[in-house]
């Protein structure tokens, strides 16, 4: 019930070791018993066709402009934990996105590093500052670990980012780019690249954009 309203609702979503476990494809051993029953009844539950879309879910995604990815980022096959400023430290090195959202650890919490250290953090907002970059853990719907039983989950608003932006540059036009790209209303393009140019005394802007294909230019 959970993948069949889920599915025609996400823009992306990334396999986790309790689906995978589902599938039959990951061992129980370690598993605690409630968590064992639970794999096992979804196993003999699902439908062909949730089973076939779960099949196809990979272990990481970039969505946005963030990572995606149900473990630790540096091998998300691997069912390692987030649970410190220094696992989170070495976890930073693994992607090039500024935010990465992970699950796993059911135990929601922010990692915010800069250039000089790495801060643990349970705010119920977060704003991303420059020079700073986040491993987010969303939590979980179902066996806390943090002794709330409400459902947990995170909100993404890049409207918010951009509107900040605007704030601070009037109606100066913006052009931004990201690891996967250029930026847009619809998020980012993958395989692009962004220019701009500024002249004069008075600021100036120029724009280009040149789309790649297989390392060459389109």
């Amino acid at each position: 019930e959970c993948v069949e309203r889920l599915r025609p609702r996400i823009e992306e979503a990334v396999i986790g070791n309790h689906d995978l476990a589902a599938l039959g494809r990951l061992t129980l051993r370690g598993f605690h018993a409630d968590a064992a029953a639970a794999a096992r009844w979804t196993d003999a539950a699902l439908t062909p066709a949730n089973r076939a879309w779960l099949e196809t879910l990979p272990f990481e995604r970039v969505w946005r402009g963030a990572r995606l990815v149900h473990a630790a980022p540096s091998e998300p096959s691997e069912w390692r934990y987030v649970l410190s400023s220094r696992d989170a430290l070495g976890e930073f090195r693994a992607f090039e996105e500024r935010v990465c959202f992970l699950g796993h650890s059911h135990y929601p919490c922010a990692f915010d590093g800069d250039a000089h250290q790495v801060r643990f953090r349970r705010d119920e907002e977060i704003a991303i500052e420059p020079g700073h970059r986040y491993l987010v853990t969303v939590g979980s719907v179902g066996q806390p670990r943090d002794g709330d039983p409400r459902a947990a989950y995170a909100l993404y608003d890049q409207e918010a980012l951009i509107r900040g932006v605007r704030d601070a540059s009037g109606n100066t036009p913006l052009v931004g780019c990201s690891a996967s790209g250029i930026l847009t209303r619809e998020g980012p393009l993958d395989q692009s690249v962004a220019v701009v140019a500024l002249q004069g005394d008075s600021v100036t802007f120029a724009s280009g954009m040149a789309l790649m294909k297989n390392g060459a230019r389109a």
